[in-house]
């Protein structure tokens, strides 16, 4: 096995440039929002190390729905995708690949959500049974 050179990475990198030149715009777009959600989660784990990890619940909300989007997001790109027949999906004619990936983000989205409002109900219920005690 030869050692590598930085002219094999060059054209390594040059070929990955210009294969991904003739990708569709909508893929390209697709990529750009995965980067995006794993950017953001990358930020915060940055700010967790940071600032500290004292609502960790948060932090771990955060950061899994950031990973979550990023995985719906990258099935999203693979069902998009002209050249991937094989990961095709056979499933009933009015649903598409994208509302499927947005009833699932959506999905994602309110079973993160209803444990925080449920806890702020239950922080006011208690609030409110405090101040009522005499």
């Amino acid at each position: 096995m030869g050692r590598t050179t930085s002219k094999d990475a060059q054209a390594l990198i040059h070929s990955l440039c210009s294969a991904y030149a003739a990708t569709p715009t909508s893929l390209k777009i697709i990529d750009l929002y995965v980067g995006f959600a794993v950017f953001a989660a990358i930020i915060q784990v940055v700010y967790m190390a940071i600032v500290g990890s004292f609502p960790f619940n948060s932090f771990l909300s955060g950061v899994l729905s950031c990973i979550g989007t990023a995985v719906l997001a990258v099935c999203l790109r693979i069902q998009v995708n002209k050249e991937n027949k094989e990961f095709k999906v056979k499933i009933e004619p009015f649903w598409s690949a994208g509302s499927m990936f947005r009833w699932a983000v959506t999905v994602k989205h309110v079973y993160r959500v209803i444990p925080s409002i449920q806890q702020i109900f239950l922080r006011t219920w208690l609030i409110l049974e405090l101040l009522t005690c005499n």
